[in-house]
């Protein structure tokens, strides 16, 4: 679906005058916005094929076959590495230009940064470790104000070999200042 789609696109884009969407300067075009733009553009279709379980059929299905078998490294990453490699190998082909191959590198990252961080908005957590004579306190303004529940662990400190508690609470990125502040507090 994505092949024919962007296929169907670029042909029907050879038909459209987009003349006054061209960015030029007084010195000419700029030869950099166009992958930075292409590249956040596809980084955003990337989070949306992979959240789909979904590929363009190039590189990225090889990155996904790659992840399956080494869950160690990263979707994102590896796509990045296959498509700069295509990049330096395309040297030959645009003449032994620097510059475009270049250029394409700054695509490929831009795409694939946009998409690693698009994928990862709102679902990254930071687990807290809380110690506290208070975990009744604690984990009950836990709940009341974040709405995230704590797991209690019953602790003994090895230095002092006095009894405590741990905390185990996993909240999402954006409520860690709020977590700070109930822990400060007690």
């Amino acid at each position: 679906v994505y092949v024919i789609t962007f296929s169907l696109g670029l042909i029907l884009l050879d038909h459209v005058d987009l003349s006054a969407f061209a960015y030029s300067t007084e010195n000419g075009t700029s030869k950099i916005l166009g992958p930075l733009v292409a590249g956040v553009i596809q980084g955003y279709v990337y989070s949306i094929l992979v959240k789909a379980s979904a590929y363009t059929g190039g590189t990225d299905f090889v990155s996904a076959i790659v992840h399956k078998h080494s869950p160690q490294m990263g979707f994102f990453g590896v796509t990045f590495t296959l498509n700069a490699c295509v990049a330096v190998c395309s040297y030959f082909v645009y003449g032994y230009q620097m510059e475009p191959v270049i250029l394409c590198i700054l695509y490929s990252f831009m795409s694939t940064t946009v998409g690693e961080r698009l994928m990862k908005s709102g679902r990254e957590a930071i687990c807290f470790e809380i110690i506290t004579n208070s975990p009744q306190e604690v984990s009950r303004e836990l709940i009341d104000r974040l709405h995230h529940t704590a797991t209690f662990i019953p602790a003994r400190g090895m230095y002092s070999g006095r009894d405590t508690s741990v905390l185990l609470c996993v909240v999402n990125k954006t409520q860690v200042a709020l977590v700070s502040q109930i822990v400060h507090k007690y």
